[in-house]
Order: structure tokens, then C-alpha cells, then sequence
């Protein structure tokens, strides 16, 4: 009975597993022992009694500071001692791993903090490893966006000339009164081709490609070069519009805008013009204060003039295409820039001498006389109509209509009236007439004026549509 029990103190004070060679020993030893005489195993029992007593000796006289603890869930403590000092340290799981608890709902989970914290890898990220560290580069500016890329991009483009001849044709024919200034631009282009924006070219170039005769034998018509050319602007936008907001890179949005418009791709539009005009804002370009300059020039005065055109281009392009379903962003009321000047003085750095103001904005409020002042230019009456267009025409398409116009406090009788008095108040030469519509054809102005004079038509005419009879 004393050599079973001897034995299974043995087995059970067996070294861990990764001690092989100990193990095997003690299972040797193991088997000798039971295969030996009485007189042995009478032997052995005694030599165990007698080291339990030297063992319990030994504990009684030595101090409590030495005394090494055995965890509560050893199973090693009825084992003598010699074999404990003989045998190989044993690795040991911590108490609280080895625990197996499955608290109730409720119950704080507290064994999770002696876990320890996994790290997950984002299988989402995996796939667009390339495009993050490409965008970090274009924000950071550090390093360009694959250069190699924009040196084919300006390669494929058509011969120079016919890049400078579709500009003048934007010019000329579509946007006569415009925020860039034609010669200074078109020399650019003749001197240093990569010196400008790319994507303002592209953009320029996907509203005038279908009135150039080269570009129609180029790409076969009309409508595929500029298909062509807006596709290549669409490209350009989508590393552009996170860049650092530039005056370049908010008309190129701007101009894209137009010519997904008239493509067709309305909602692309929507978007791109709301691009253009959150990058206006973040300039601060809706603010009189920007175009203080302290020291003018004439190169900074047009381009402080381009900015302000492109600011109420903006404007008046969303105020014409606004409506119930697509509300302008950027209201009158917060707009304390004045209009623009003329065309001779942008051409030629000059500040003008007076400017008015649109109505419905701070300056105009503060003084009325700014809507009608008599030396405003063209480009000054051409927002200024646009805007009245587009209140009349959001009230048309809604079919507001004053229970009792004629009462001068309805909202017909006052609109009504303002328009009368500010077209009362137009200067002689943004009146109807053949003759300066001649003068202004000369000028390559016709556009502009025809507008003025028959946009300020409709809106009399669609002011008064709700109370038509169907």
C-alpha cells in the first residue's frame, strides 16, 4: 500500500512536459521500485519517513521569510522533499488563466484584464494601401502625383495652336464677359504651355472644343471632341479636389460645371458647382475685404478683378439653375462683394471708379443707391438681371401668386415695382437699341448685351405668368 502511494506521489511530482529526458528518468526509477524486494520498499518507506521529519524540522526553525509558498493549486505538497529539490523547475501557468468561470449576465468581466491586447489586422485597408499613400502625397505636396503622368498628359494634347485657337473661341463665342483675362492667358500658353493649369484647360477647352473646325476633323465632330476633353477634366478633378483651394483650380470646377451641364450630367454639375463655390467661400472671395490691396499693380489689380468675376459668375450661375429641388447655397445676404467693372479696365489693371452693388446683399442695403449707379458696366447689369431672372423664375415654378395683387403690399406689387424702377434706372447703353448693338458686336460684347435686354423682357413677362389663363 506504502510503494502504490510512493508511486503516485512520484508520477505526480513529474516534471513538465518540455523536460523530456527528466521525465524519463523518473519513470525508470518508477518501475524499479515496484519491481523490488519488501525489504526495499521497507527501506524506501523509511528513508521518506525520516525526510518528512527532517522536513518538518527544518520548517519549524527556519523563519517565516524563507518559507517558500506553494500555490493553493499545486498538487505537489504531499511530496518529499528531496524530490521536489531533485526534480526540475516546473512552468506554470498564472492561477487566474488556468481558471475556467463563466460569470453570470451582469457579473463584471474582470479576468479580461490579465489578457493580453490584440493587435487585429484591417483587411479593409488592404486593398487600397496604394491609393492612401498616393493621396497623402497629393495632399502634402511633398512629392507629385506621378509626374510621368501629367508629362503624357500634356504630350497627348492637340498642337499648341489649336489649343490657343479653342481658347479664343471661348472667348469670343461663349463666355464674352468672363473671369479671365484673354491676353495675358493666351500669352501664357504661347510662351509656356505647362506653365498654367492643366485642368483649367481641359475645362475650357470641353465647352469651346464643339465650335472648333480642328478639333471637329480631330476627334469627328463637335460633340466627341468636347465629350473628349470633359472626360479628361473629369480625370483632373478627382486629384484636384482635395488640393489646396486655388483661384485656378475653382474656375476649372466652375467652368467643368458648365459643360456637364450642357452635356446632360446634371447631378455631376450640381456637384462640381458646389465645389467651386465651397472653394470660392474658403477663399473668401464672397468678402469685400479680399480685394483690398494695400500696394496695387496692375498685374495684382486684374487678377484681384478676376476673382471677384468668378465669385459672381458663381453666383449667378447657381441663382439660374436654382429651383424647389436644388436651393442656392450661398445666399445674397452673404455676399458683401461688389460687382465687377468693365472690360477695359480688367484688361488693363485699372481700378474703376464706382461699383455697385446687387441687391438683396449688405452694401445694397446699407445704401440703395448702389443698385442703380449710372457708371456701372455691363458685367455689373448682366448679374444684376440675372439675379431678378432668377427670383421671378423660382416664384414662376412654384406658382406663387398674390391672393390680391393689386395691392401694393403683396409680394407681386413689390417685386413688380422694384424691377420697374431698376430698369427706369439702367444706363443709355445697356438699353435696347440697333445701333448699340452694332457698337457692342464690334466689340465681341453682342452676347452680353442681348442678355441684359432680354432677360430684363422675361422677367415682366413670366412676373405676370401665374395669373394667366391656362
Amino acid at each position: 500500500m506504502d510503494l502504490v502511494a510512493m508511486n503516485h506521489n512520484f508520477d505526480m511530482t513529474a516534471p513538465a512536459p518540455e523536460n523530456a529526458a527528466a521525465t524519463a528518468s523518473a519513470s525508470a526509477s518508477a518501475s524499479a521500485s515496484a519491481s523490488a524486494s519488501a525489504s526495499a520498499a521497507a527501506a524506501a518507506a523509511a528513508a521518506a519517513s525520516a525526510a518528512a521529519t527532517a522536513t518538518s524540522s527544518h520548517a519549524s526553525t527556519s523563519p517565516p521569510a524563507s518559507v517558500s509558498v506553494t500555490s493553493p493549486m499545486s498538487i505537489n505538497a504531499a511530496c518529499n522533499v528531496n524530490s521536489v529539490q531533485n526534480a526540475p523547475a516546473i512552468k506554470r501557468r498564472s492561477p487566474i488563466a488556468c481558471r475556467s468561470i463563466f460569470p453570470a449576465r451582469g457579473q463584471p468581466d474582470l479576468d479580461r484584464e490579465y489578457r493580453h491586447p490584440r493587435t487585429r489586422s484591417d483587411k479593409s485597408g488592404r486593398g487600397v494601401t496604394g491609393a492612401a499613400v498616393k493621396s497623402r502625397r497629393s495632399v502634402t505636396g511633398s512629392l507629385p502625383a506621378s509626374p510621368r503622368r501629367h508629362a503624357d498628359d500634356w504630350d497627348s494634347l492637340p498642337p499648341t495652336g489649336d489649343l490657343i485657337d479653342g481658347v479664343r473661341l471661348f472667348s469670343q463665342q461663349y463666355l464674352q464677359l468672363g473671369f479671365i483675362p484673354q491676353e495675358q492667358y493666351l500669352e501664357r500658353l504661347q510662351k509656356d504651355l505647362r506653365s498654367t493649369s492643366l485642368f483649367l484647360l481641359m475645362s475650357v477647352l470641353s465647352i469651346s472644343a464643339r465650335l472648333s473646325p480642328a478639333f471637329k476633323l480631330r476627334y469627328g465632330n463637335g460633340v466627341k471632341a468636347a465629350e473628349y476633353f470633359m472626360a479628361r477634366a473629369s480625370s483632373i478633378a478627382n486629384e484636384e479636389v482635395y488640393q489646396e483651394p486655388t483661384l485656378e483650380r475653382c474656375q476649372a470646377f466652375f467652368l467643368l460645371s458648365i459643360a456637364q451641364q450642357s452635356s446632360g450630367e446634371s447631378n455631376r454639375s450640381h456637384i462640381n458647382m458646389g465645389i467651386a463655390i465651397r472653394m470660392a467661400v474658403l477663399m473668401q472671395l464672397h468678402c469685400e475685404e479680399t480685394y483690398r490691396i494695400s500696394n496695387p499693380t496692375s498685374e495684382l489689380v486684374i487678377r484681384a478683378e478676376s476673382a471677384r468675376r468668378t465669385m459672381w459668375m458663381l453666383y449667378s450661375q447657381e441663382n439660374l439653375h436654382s429651383g424647389p429641388m436644388s436651393p442656392v447655397s450661398l445666399a445674397a445676404s452673404d455676399i458683401t462683394t461688389l460687382l465687377p467693372g468693365d472690360e477695359e479696365n480688367f484688361a488693363h489693371g485699372l481700378e474703376p471708379r464706382s461699383r455697385a452693388a446687387l441687391h438683396g446683399t449688405p452694401p445694397a442695403l446699407d445704401n440703395p443707391k448702389l443698385i442703380r449707379d449710372p457708371g456701372r458696366s455691363l458685367f455689373a447689369t448682366l448679374m444684376q438681371v440675372h439675379g431678378w431672372w432668377g427670383l421671378v423664375g423660382r416664384r414662376a415654378v412654384r406658382c406663387s401668386k398674390s391672393a390680391r395683387p393689386w395691392d401694393p403690399a403683396s409680394e407681386f406689387s413689390q417685386t413688380a415695382r422694384n424691377l420697374r424702377e431698376w430698369e427706369q434706372d439702367l444706363p443709355h447703353e445697356h438699353v435696347w437699341s440697333i445701333f448699340l448693338l452694332k457698337g457692342y458686336k464690334a466689340e465681341r460684347q453682342e452676347l452680353a448685351y442681348l442678355c441684359v435686354t432680354m432677360m430684363t423682357r422675361l422677367s415682366n413677362i413670366v412676373l405676370r405668368r401665374p395669373y394667366l389663363n391656362e
